[in-house]
């Protein structure tokens, strides 16, 4: 998309004239996605993901501009779940090619946290990517990452505060690409799971886990042989409920999801019915952006 940029006088693309280029792109995507769903964001929601969008290019620009393909959809037909059920996996990611090197990124709209704490679930999807890449374009990969996308909660408190000096702390401590091994033996595996999963979904088997279990951090799962995380201790890892059901559209009709709030509603003295288990001053800033341009 950057390639309509028009060129400087000296032929050269300005930082400048990118950002320039990504706020009329933003524009007409919003613009389209609203035409084409009916969905409207508030002033103030809008121009956060805006600004996500910016602060995104800042930060990778070196990755942004290396990428060599985007949106290669990958796929693996020609699988069996357990009970006989046939299906294809399919993915999408985007490559980098470094001189003779090639690697493989995965864009996540998770938090760096949260990637780092569960990192051997996305270890397993990467590495079936990994294995069809292999497969159907006959390269090795010189290395898989994941990015993650979501701003974490220090950077977007220093965005709120204009604080110059806050932003570039953040941005400096901010390490959004978190560098995956690829493992050929735990492909067999993971397809296999993939089969359990699409079995129980045909199944009609939706059971969540207990309340008890959402509330639980999500860090524990790590393997030994990974070592301990910079960045993530135990004190704030996030929960199992901060990873899986703040994006499910049926978390308020969960009977989980719901004893969850209500065992953290206990120990605040109050309900807050945060989907991602943000505090009062988050839920309280997420309430001004969203209902503020009413009058």
């Amino acid at each position: 998309m950057i390639r309509e940029t028009k060129p400087s006088v000296n032929g050269a693309i300005t930082d400048a004239e990118v950002e320039e280029q990504i706020r009329e792109m933003f524009e007409r995507n919003y613009d389209l996605l609203r035409q084409e769903g009916g969905h409207v964001l508030a002033e103030g929601a809008k121009q956060q993901a805006l600004e996500q969008s910016l602060v995104y290019w800042r930060k990778l620009k070196a990755i942004a501009t290396s990428v060599t393909e985007t949106e290669v959809k990958l796929a693996l037909p020609g699988l069996m779940t357990p009970k006989r059920r046939p299906f294809v996996l399919e993915g999408v990611v985007d490559i980098v090619r470094e001189g003779e090197g090639v690697r493989m990124y995965d864009l996540k709209t998770h938090e760096e946290s949260e990637v780092r704490a569960e990192r051997e679930l996305y270890e397993d999807q990467l590495n079936v990517y990994a294995h069809i890449w292999k497969g159907v374009r006959g390269q090795i990969l010189d290395g898989t990452a994941i990015i993650a996308t979501r701003l974490p909660p220090e950077l977007r408190e220093a965005l709120r505060a204009r604080d110059p000096e806050a932003i570039n702390a953040a941005m400096a401590s901010w390490d959004p690409v978190v560098n995956l091994p690829f493992d050929e033996h735990e492909v067999a595996r993971t397809i296999e799971d993939f089969g359990r999963c699409i079995d129980a979904i045909e199944d009609g088997e939706f059971t969540p886990p207990p309340p008890d279990m959402l509330n639980k951090s999500r860090g524990t799962r790590r393997r030994t042989d990974h070592g301990d995380v910079p960045g993530v201790g135990a004190e704030n890892e996030p929960t199992f409920a901060q990873i899986h059901c703040r994006g499910c559209d049926a978390r308020f009709s969960c009977a989980s999801y719901v004893a969850y709030l209500r065992l953290q509603a206990r120990g605040r003295g109050r309900m807050i019915a945060s989907s991602d288990g943000t505090d009062a001053d988050d839920l309280d800033e997420w309430i001004e952006v969203n209902l503020g341009d009413e009058e």
